[in-house]
C-alpha cells in the first residue's frame, strides 16, 4: 500500500488539507499553485461571487481546459500513428529509397528526431492532463467539503429561524398577558 502525503494549502483565505498519493511534492506544490492561481484569477473577475461560486467557475474552466488537452493529445497520438505508417506526408516524411543506403539513413534518422519529437509533445500533454486531473480532484474534494458546509449552514440557519419565530411567539404572549 502506497503511503499518501498529508498536504496543508490556503485557497482564497481558507484552509484545507487533504491527502494525496503523489510522492513528488515539488509537483504537488506546482498542482496548488496553479489552482489558488486559477480560483484567485476567477475570483478577481468575478469579485461579487462567493468563493463555492468561485471554486465551481474554476473547476468548469479547468474541466474545460482538460477536454482541450484531452482533444490535442488524441490528435497528436493519431498523428504519430499516421507517422509511424508513413501516412503523413505534411511533416515531410518520405520512404526510403532501397538504392541508396546512405540517403535511406539519414531520412530515418530525421524521421525518427520527428517522431521522437512528436511523442515528447505527447509526454509533455500527458503531464498537464495529470496535473489538470490532480486540480480537478482537489476541486472535487473541496466541492463536496462546501457542499458540506452549506449544508450545515443552511441547517443552523432554518434552526435559528425556527428559534427567532418561538422567541416572537413568547414574546407575543408575555405582551398579552401584561395587557390583560
Amino acid at each position: 500500500m502506497e503511503k499518501r502525503t498529508k498536504v496543508n494549502v490556503k485557497i482564497l483565505g481558507t484552509d484545507y488539507s487533504f491527502l494525496t498519493d503523489a510522492t513528488d511534492t515539488a509537483q504537488i506544490e506546482e498542482t496548488i499553485k496553479h489552482l489558488e492561481t486559477v480560483v484567485s484569477e476567477t475570483k478577481k473577475n468575478n469579485p461579487y461571487i462567493s468563493n463555492y461560486l468561485a471554486m465551481i467557475l474554476s473547476c468548469l474552466n479547468l474541466s474545460e481546459e482538460r477536454l482541450e488537452l484531452e482533444q490535442t493529445i488524441a490528435l497528436l497520438e493519431q498523428k504519430l500513428e499516421e507517422i509511424k505508417q508513413g501516412i503523413y506526408p505534411e511533416v515531410g516524411l518520405t520512404p526510403a529509397h532501397p538504392a541508396q543506403p546512405e540517403e535511406e539513413m539519414v531520412v530515418e534518422a530525421e524521421n525518427f528526431q520527428k517522431i521522437e519529437l512528436y511523442e515528447n509533445e505527447i509526454n509533455r500533454l500527458s503531464e498537464e492532463v495529470n496535473r489538470a486531473n490532480a486540480i480537478i480532484a482537489g476541486y472535487k474534494t473541496r466541492l463536496s467539503e462546501s457542499r458540506g458546509e452549506y449544508e450545515k449552514m443552511k441547517k443552523e440557519y432554518t434552526q435559528m429561524e425556527e428559534r427567532l419565530l418561538e422567541s416572537q411567539i413568547e414574546v407575543i404572549k408575555l405582551r398579552k398577558k401584561l395587557i390583560e
